[in-house]
């Protein structure tokens, strides 16, 4: 999640540890370790480090050292568990674990929590007898052998750098305003402490409140001094359904699937972190138990296309830092009588039309095309009222990102089959060089500009979404298949940021690239310049 502190965490998992869980009515026995052996350490190409150690009794224990790991929450059913033995445990092997006995010993505990023999102990770390508001660990244990112990990052202890000079009372308040004004749901709960990060410890609030409906939790951390909001997380819980969807669309996939729906507010409604379903025929979905299982003949079949598709690409993209906005994005299926769909800017939502026997939400890529215009308009707006070529410019990237992300280079192919079929062959589907071996709109074509440039925006937006194309194909090659695939989406997506409110052609979104090329330092410059080349595109320095 963007805006958080850096975090270490060590994840430790202890192997067959006979013991190390409580019997009915007795204490548990956690584990003395051995120093760890420098030698036995490994990396899996994500930046965390493996380093393997034995406990004293010569059992194999594997300690994960991992750069980054938001702190969740403890399960939610209570019980008075002795927080003792985890503490002691921290103390008898605090050097193994990279903790300070000074900090250990100023550890005091937060939460006590058991879910399914799984016992969760929370500790706070104290200074001045307040919390450290971004420094904890948790040690998790239970009968089944394993051991987790989370140190998130700790704190120093320095001599503070002044004291709380706001009250709680104002500190909510500068939350509530970070929280956009909405009402309030319950009163907020808010807790003095410490920042530790940037050296002394920094007086600071941890408020956290919960606004609007439907309800959105937040934890703010709002400086004691000056009132300034320094960090924001969400507290949504999020549950994951199952729904039966089209992997792609019926053109591609002889069968439907069954997946996961994840980030849902609950099991009812087909709502969560990214995307919100609304249905223009009628009430919508409703989910049992978080299943959304309906046959494809069923209009609710669409809501769920919309969701699935909907949320995995938003969330693909809000991990590569670029997302469309707090709120979920609404998409409404089976919104008006034709085979379109568009995106609209005033409202920040997807529509998607339907007709007898075909909805085009049925169609995954239709529903990335139209989400790749909303995350286009987030990142440079004023291309939505700018020329002809900012049209096509958006086209271009709307069709790029859904071929990118189905890695598949063509875009519709259910819906253009669709429309052949009823409407026959058209002069739209001609100047798009349909196929009706591979229907849908290529990604992979030969476009060039100028020559190939056209009144009808989508089609000159092939000349853009082709070059991405070939871009996103060569760091594949020297980078590998999800590096070189992440790498140029990123580098697309950042370019926007470079261009001008409007007016802009396609040398200038190369101009962009190779900017941000170099300010991301990717090593791609050759191969957007070349990319750009093989369509007609050329730097205009």
């Amino acid at each position: 999640m963007r805006g958080f502190m850096p975090k270490l965490v060590l994840m430790l998992n202890v192997l067959r540890l006979a013991g190390c869980g409580p019997a009915d009515g007795e204490p548990p026995t956690l584990p003395d370790l051995r120093p760890v052996d420098k030698a036995d350490e490994s990396t899996d190409g994500r930046g965390a480090r493996y380093l393997f150690t034995r406990d004293a009794d010569g059992r194999p224990i594997k300690v994960r050292l991992s750069p980054d790991s938001p702190r969740s929450a403890p399960p939610a059913r209570p019980i008075p568990i002795d927080a003792a033995p985890a503490l002691d445990f921290l103390r008898r092997n605090h050097r193994v674990l990279g903790l300070e006995r000074a900090h250990v010993d100023a550890l005091r505990p937060a939460s006590l929590a058991e879910d399914e023999g799984t016992v969760v102990v929370d500790f706070d770390q104290t200074i001045d007898d307040l919390p450290a508001l971004d420094a904890a660990v948790r040690v998790v244990y239970g009968r089944d052998g394993e051991l987790e112990v989370a140190h998130l990052r700790p704190a120093r202890t320095g001599p503070p750098v002044g004291a709380h000079v706001l009250d709680a009372a104002t500190a909510a308040a500068a939350a509530g305003g970070a929280a956009g004004g909405g009402s309030l749901r319950d009163a907020p709960t808010v807790r003095a402490g410490w920042l530790t990060r940037d050296g002394s410890p920094r007086p600071a609030y941890e408020v956290e409140l919960t606004v609007g409906d439907p309800p959105d939790s937040w934890r703010y951390v709002v400086d004691a001094i000056h009132g300034e909001v320094l960090e924001s997380t969400s507290l949504r819980t999020d549950l994951t359904g199952r729904g039966r969807v089209w992997a792609h669309n019926a053109w591609v996939d002889s069968h439907t699937s069954l997946v996961s729906l994840p980030r849902l507010d609950d099991g009812a409604t087909l709502r969560g972190r990214y995307v919100d379903v609304r249905d223009g025929l009628g009430p919508l979905a409703v989910g049992d138990a978080g299943r959304f299982d309906f046959p494809r003949t069923d209009r609710r079949f669409g809501e769920v296309m919309a969701y699935a598709h909907g949320d995995a690409l938003a969330a693909y993209l809000d991990a590569l830092g670029f997302a469309t906005r707090r709120q979920p994005i609404v998409a409404t299926v089976n919104a008006f009588p034709e085979l379109n769909a568009f995106y609209d800017a005033r409202t920040g939502g997807l529509y998607f039309g339907a007709v007898d026997g075909f909805r085009v939400a049925d169609d995954a890529d239709v529903i990335l095309h139209e989400l790749g215009h909303a995350i286009v308009d987030s990142q440079a707006p004023g291309l939505m009222r700018g020329t002809r070529d900012d049209a096509a410019l958006h086209e271009g990237y709307a069709d790029y990102l859904a071929c990118s992300f189905a890695d598949e280079p063509h875009v519709g192919e259910a819906l253009w089959h669709e429309v052949a079929t009823r409407l026959g062959p058209s002069e739209t589907l001609e100047r798009s060089g349909y196929d009706p071996r591979h229907p849908g709109r290529p990604c992979d074509s030969a476009r060039r500009w100028p020559e190939d440039a056209d009144t009808d925006p989508h089609v000159t937006g092939m000349i853009m979404s082709a070059a991405l194309w070939d871009l996103r194909a060569a760091a594949r090659r020297t980078l590998g298949r999800d590096d070189g695939r992440r790498a140029v989406d990123r580098l697309a997506l950042t370019a926007l940021r470079d261009l001008a409110a409007r007016s802009n052609q396609p040398r200038d979104v190369l101009d962009a690239l190779l900017q941000a090329d170099r300010r991301l330092r990717l090593g791609l410059g050759e191969a957007v310049t070349a990319a750009f080349a093989n369509h007609g595109v050329k730097t205009s320095r």
